[in-house]
């Protein structure tokens, strides 16, 4: 099942940027928490349970950030890395999971993705997350501007 938490872009303060996030969880109570918290910093969740409904998403939609779990019903959640990649580029993936091993560290770390969250996670490991992100977009527009504003004083 796929539910929008939020169409709204919200702008809590001057510096912020609505992130668009898909959580792809195949646990509704994982997804429903984390589009909860995401919504709470005041960006857009998108909700997914599936490989399926993920690609779907994502060949719809434009994200920022994908927190994308590692066991879903219909494969692995890594396994759509390459498939997200071909679709949305250079977007930035999490792994979300609830196992910790060295041959799974090894795995992710292998992936190319932004980082992996070990399930459960706190508001405060999410938000560490999200805030990077959205400093990192914030300078880059900042940087756009100052060229922008730089060409027109030649």
């Amino acid at each position: 099942m796929n539910k929008m938490i939020s169409q709204e872009t919200s702008y809590q303060e001057e510096e912020h940027m609505a992130l668009n996030i898909l959580v792809v969880d195949d646990e509704p109570q994982v997804s429903l928490v984390t589009a909860k918290m995401i919504e709470k910093m005041g960006h857009v969740a998108v909700m997914a349970e599936s490989c399926k409904q993920a690609i779907h998403n994502i060949t719809e939609n434009n994200f920022d950030l994908v927190l994308l779990d590692m066991g879903l019903p219909d494969g692995r959640g890594i396994q759509l890395i390459p498939e997200i990649r071909k679709i949305a580029g250079d977007v930035n993936i999490v792994i979300m999971t609830g196992t910790t091993s060295w041959d799974v560290e090894q795995e992710v770390r292998g992936s190319k993705v932004m980082y992996y969250l070990l399930k459960p996670f706190s508001f405060d490991e999410l938000r560490s997350i999200v805030d990077h992100l959205n400093n990192k977009r914030i300078g880059i527009e900042l940087q756009k501007v100052k060229q922008a504003g730089d060409k027109r004083d030649v």
